[in-house]
């Protein structure tokens, strides 16, 4: 399972929040999604665990706020200023959701 590629683009402007993970909705789309914070540049194997984290983050919105949340992205800076970003795009969020169904029962079955 592969999000849809890193995207390295200098231009782009992202917001960052103290508080962590956090909605937003951008104005280019005007379409809700998860944003969190990371310091520390990354390949594309390495923020796997990042993209079940957004998809967790918009199960529990959706649930409890009756959205419709279906993608996210992950936007990284190093302290030297080397922006990335990796996206979570609405055709693979079902995909990333059954993962972590699938993460969560196994848990349950596990520990429960």
């Amino acid at each position: 399972m592969q999000p849809n590629g890193a995207n390295k683009n200098n231009e782009d402007q992202a917001i960052f929040s103290n508080a962590g993970p956090y909605l937003k909705r951008p104005d280019d789309t005007n379409k809700p999604s998860v944003i969190p914070k990371i310091y520390k540049l990354k390949k594309l194997e390495w923020v796997q665990d990042y993209f079940l984290q957004l998809t967790a983050y918009a199960i529990a919105h959706n649930e409890i706020y009756d959205t419709n949340i279906n993608e996210g992205h992950i936007f990284m800076c190093s302290r030297a200023g080397e922006y990335q970003q990796f996206d979570l795009w609405p055709h693979e969020f079902k995909e990333w959701e059954q993962e972590w169904w699938n993460r969560v029962y196994a848990y349950y079955e596990k520990h429960g």
